[in-house]
């Protein structure tokens, strides 16, 4: 993907998400103009589930 937009010089847009609907409008509108992307995501800083007192 990378190699062919090099090639035929166009940009392949990255997006940092943080939810899920972030996803969704992302992913459609990219659907919709026939265009590649890239999502990126960090992993989470937040509690985790085996680090919460039962």
């Amino acid at each position: 993907m990378l190699a062919r937009a090099q090639r035929e010089q166009y940009a392949i847009p990255a997006f940092n998400i943080h939810n899920l609907e972030t996803i969704q409008a992302i992913v459609e509108t990219a659907a919709d103009i026939r265009s590649p992307v890239i999502l990126a995501a960090k992993q989470w800083q937040g509690i985790r589930p085996n680090s919460i007192p039962a």
